[in-house]
């Protein structure tokens, strides 16, 4: 797991930085949904510019089971090839917890 500050790359550098990183798409977002409200538009335009597909997932709120579950079925219904964790606390454990779980790679902006 890697993953610089919030603010240098969570919303139009998103897809930039994941590259930087190594990483490639599909790439599914994992987020709570008042930063998804706040950043889609970012992401849109960073995800269109790199050329590289994405979905974009609200976190639930809670990292139960039934959760993990659901972002798991998300990633492999996207064919993920990397989770990209935007945000802290619940949200996080649960994208590295489905990172693990499908052997991707989980990309974390806290």
């Amino acid at each position: 797991m890697s993953g610089p500050r919030a603010d240098e790359t969570a919303g139009r550098g998103l897809a930039a930085a994941l590259a930087a990183a190594g990483h490639e798409p599909p790439v599914l977002v994992v987020a709570e949904s008042a930063t998804v409200g706040s950043l889609a538009l970012a992401w849109c335009e960073s995800f269109d510019e790199a050329d590289w597909l994405y979905r974009v997932r609200v976190f639930g709120g809670r990292a139960t089971a039934n959760e993990i579950a659901a972002l798991a079925a998300e990633a492999r219904s996207l064919g993920a090839r990397t989770i990209a964790s935007i945000g802290g606390g619940e949200s996080a454990r649960a994208a590295e917890a489905v990172a693990k779980d499908e052997r991707i790679p989980c990309f974390r902006v806290a």
